[in-house]
């Protein structure tokens, strides 16, 4: 809220026009209209400036040639309510009041200062574009509390994100920071933590071949991978007359030493699988040696030892990304 100064004119005087006791409240005047309207905004005048018998008094309206003077308006500003002859000068000065308030709102703008009679206890206005009033939220209310307090870091987390919420207008930096204590997305748009990613985009994955026919000596290429993985479960399955394989899977970087049964074996010497009712589940039925696989390996299944006739040999092969 602007200060509302006291109203001042240049050349503003004229004279009584009756004579003035040292209590009267109103003061008639030859010309009024060299005044201001006092209607928002009083005015001090002097009777006799620069005269032994000078007195200030404090006018709070003006109409008709008839000044009305405050209930305390006679002897204003520390001068002397005294008696006054008609015809006398009356004059609007600038005079110490004047100056008192322009030093004030001054010093009020160099130091910062919020009036705490500017504001009621529950509600605080601030202007828009427009300059129209409007409310401040809660939140924001507490923000210039704090501020104005100088105790702007006594804010909580829940009050600064209370009023960060919703006004992002463009991207956020958190400079090298983490976001901790995010629970997992529900919706779509929602951030996603370590863990729920770990969870559900990097879980479980598998890939499965089936071998028709398989030859003893046989090498089969069966997969590549660009990133690190580990095996955690091989089921394989046959199906024939009688049949019975013994099977290996090796992995290396070098798909040529695959070929050649280098590299390394998940499950070394093999594992036997025959026709039965479940196949073979590893690493419950054999146990894995080397089921790590480093970043952009090679795996190869290689047939090394079969009895019967074997139509079919099937395997999936379940992992995780590492």
């Amino acid at each position: 809220m602007a200060t509302t100064f006291r109203s001042v004119l240049d050349n503003a005087f004229t004279t009584t026009a009756e004579a003035l006791d040292d209590s009267e409240l109103g003061i008639d005047v030859t010309d009024g209209s060299v005044f201001p309207l006092t209607v928002d905004c009083p005015c001090i005048l002097t009777i006799e400036p620069n005269t032994a018998n000078m007195e200030k008094v404090l006018i709070t309206a003006n109409a008709a040639n008839v000044l009305t003077v405050d209930a305390s308006g006679r002897g204003y500003e520390g001068s002397v309510a005294k008696a006054h002859a008609s015809g006398v000068k009356i004059e609007l000065l600038y005079v110490a009041t004047n100056i008192t308030e322009l030093q004030t709102a001054v010093n009020a703008l160099e130091n910062g200062a919020v009036y705490k009679t500017l504001f009621d206890a529950q509600s605080i206005l601030a202007a828009t574009t427009d300059d129209t009033p409007a409310a401040l939220t809660v939140a924001e209310q507490t923000l210039v509390g704090r501020i104005t307090a100088g105790n702007i870091a006594a804010l909580t987390p829940a009050q600064v994100m209370a009023m960060l919420s919703g006004q992002a207008a463009a991207d956020f930096a958190m400079n090298t920071h983490k976001i901790t204590g995010v629970v997992d997305p529900t919706a779509d748009q929602e951030a996603a933590t370590k863990k729920y990613v770990d969870d559900t985009v990097q879980g479980s994955f598998s890939l499965s071949i089936t071998i028709e026919s398989p030859v003893v000596g046989n090498r089969i290429a069966l997969y590549f991978t660009n990133v690190a993985i580990t095996v955690t479960e091989i089921r394989a399955a046959v199906y024939g007359t009688t049949p019975s394989v013994t099977w290996t899977i090796r992995h290396g970087t070098d798909f040529g030493l695959l070929i050649e049964d280098g590299g390394a074996e998940i499950c070394t010497g093999g594992t036997i699988t025959t026709s039965d009712s479940v196949g073979s589940d590893l690493p419950t039925d054999d146990a894995f040696d080397d089921p790590t696989i480093v970043v952009d390996s090679f795996l190869s299944v290689g047939i090394t030892a079969q009895t019967g006739i074997v139509t079919q040999l099937h395997l999936t092969i379940f992992y995780t990304k590492d």
